[in-house]
C-alpha cells in the first residue's frame, strides 16, 4: 500500500451565483489500482464578484450573521457609523448606530413568517446597557425582512421603536451595498 496527497483548487458557483473556492487535499491510501482508503481536507473560501450590488433576493439568502452585517451596511450608507455586536450575548442589539444627530441601536431579525412582541422587548432592554457603556443616548429600531404581529405594532408605537422593514431593505440597497462590505464588516465583528 502507498500513499498520495494530492491538492486541487474547486472552483463552484451556487445558485445565488456567489463563487466558491475549495482548496482540498486529499489524502488517497492505495493498494494495488484500487484505492482503499481517502480522507479530504475542504477549506472554503468566498470569492466576491465585486461589480455586483447586492440586490434584495441575495440579501435575504445570507446567514443572519451576514445579514446583520449587511443591515450595518445600510446604515451606514444613511450616514452613520456602525458596529456590529457579538454573535452572542448581544445584550438585545445587533449593530450600534452612532450619527450626527441620533445614535440608534438596532434588533436585526431575518425570519420567514411575522415577528412577535418580544423582539421590541429584546431592544428596549439593551438600552440601558449601551447607553451607559458609550455614555451617550439611543433610540431604538428594529430591521427585518418580516412584518411585526399586530401586538408588535402597538409595542413599536407605544414604546418609540422605530421599524425598518422590506421597503426600506429595498430602497437603501439601491444605493450599492456590495458583498466585500458586508464581509468587511464581519470581519471587524470577528476581530472584537
Amino acid at each position: 500500500m502507498c500513499a498520495t496527497t494530492v491538492k486541487f483548487r474547486y472552483r463552484f458557483q451556487s445558485t445565488s451565483s456567489d463563487f466558491l473556492i475549495y482548496d482540498v487535499t486529499a489524502v488517497a491510501v492505495q493498494y494495488r489500482t484500487q484505492i482503499v482508503k481517502c480522507a479530504v481536507n475542504v477549506d472554503v473560501n468566498i470569492i466576491i464578484e465585486h461589480s455586483e450590488a447586492l440586490c434584495y433576493d441575495k440579501l435575504i439568502n445570507l446567514n443572519p450573521h451576514l445579514f446583520e452585517s449587511a443591515c450595518a451596511m445600510l446604515f451606514e450608507k444613511k450616514g452613520f457609523q456602525t458596529k456590529v455586536t457579538r454573535q452572542s450575548n448581544d445584550r438585545g442589539a445587533d449593530v450600534i448606530c452612532f450619527g450626527e444627530t441620533k445614535n440608534v441601536l438596532l434588533q436585526v431579525k431575518k425570519i420567514k413568517g411575522q415577528l412577535g412582541s418580544s423582539v421590541v422587548g429584546e431592544v428596549l432592554a439593551a438600552v440601558g446597557f449601551y447607553e451607559e457603556r458609550y455614555n451617550c443616548k439611543f433610540s431604538t429600531a428594529i430591521v427585518t425582512n418580516a412584518e411585526l404581529t399586530k401586538g408588535a405594532q402597538q409595542l413599536t408605537v407605544a414604546n418609540g421603536v422605530e421599524f425598518y422593514g422590506r421597503k426600506f431593505l429595498e430602497e437603501t440597497l439601491e444605493t450599492g451595498v456590495y458583498l466585500s462590505e458586508i464581509l468587511g464588516k464581519e470581519r471587524e465583528r470577528l476581530k472584537n
